[in-house]
């Protein structure tokens, strides 16, 4: 998906909606000449121009909402990547400096001392885990003095490794905290995308149901289901197009006989 584009599904939703607000502006002139035929007049003071201008705008304000909701989310969803991205580079560095002060330890102050700090034990699967585990290690490493050099010649200052541990460990924690916020803004942007997503389908259904009972009254079957709203037009799979021209209005005859 590309960032500053809705998704799919939402598209294809807010095309159908869009095709009704169309037909609003576009069949008013023939569904109030249908509803004359039949004589069926609106209340007084109540014109069809203003309602359907009402409906048109409301409907318009649930998909812009929507629109904005669900935009907004997937450029949420874009960001993950790099934050992710840091936070696996930070656990692999954690892993690689673990194992490399564990072989320095046991080399150089031997074994017994490297179980003592938790150098030996088994590296953490979870980065969660292996966060604490290098916090460990570092503050172990800091606590404990040297012993004397199992390997002649060599020397290895506990605390100066403790620093350097101390330095991935951080970079790992910010790496998780990122993480973390990002997925508590992704729940957050998610669950208003899914607020307006549930308004969106209760103001679409109200509006394009109206529309289509209007068609009716007016004797315009046809153009009454092609806007009418179904499950497969509320998930974005339209039934079928609607009618970019005006249909004829029955008249005459046809207007008298029309089955009840």
């Amino acid at each position: 998906m590309t960032q500053g584009q809705v998704s799919k599904g939402t598209a294809d939703r807010l095309k159908i909606s869009r095709a009704v607000g169309a037909a609003l502006s576009t069949h008013e002139g023939v569904i109030e000449a249908g509803l004359d035929n039949f004589g069926i007049k609106l209340p007084k003071g109540v014109a069809i121009s203003g309602l359907f201008g009402w409906l048109g705008t409301t409907l318009g304000g649930a998909e812009s909402t929507l629109d904005a909701a669900d935009l907004a989310h997937m450029a949420e969803l874009a960001d993950d990547d790099e934050p992710r991205a840091r936070r696996d580079a930070s656990v692999t560095a954690a892993r690689g400096a673990l194992l490399s002060a564990s072989s320095a330890v046991s080399g150089v102050l031997g074994d017994s001392y490297a179980k003592k700090v938790g150098l030996l034990a088994p590296l953490a699967e979870r980065p969660d885990m292996l966060l604490k585990q290098i916090t460990h290690v570092a503050d172990q490493l800091g606590e404990h003095a040297a012993p004397k050099s199992a390997l002649e010649g060599a020397t290895l200052d506990p605390k100066k490794l403790a620093a350097s541990l101390g330095d991935v460990r951080d970079a790992l924690k910010t790496a998780l905290g990122d993480v973390a916020r990002e997925d508590r803004e992704k729940q957050t942007s998610m669950s208003a995308r899914d607020a307006a997503s549930a308004r969106f389908t209760q103001v679409y259904s109200g509006v394009a149901s109206i529309l289509a009972g209007f068609c009716w009254l007016a004797g315009l079957d046809d153009l009454a289901d092609s806007v009418r709203p179904t499950e497969r037009k509320r998930a974005g799979m339209a039934d079928e197009a609607i009618s970019p021209t005006p249909p004829d209005v029955p008249t005459g005859d046809a207007a008298a006989t029309k089955p009840s």
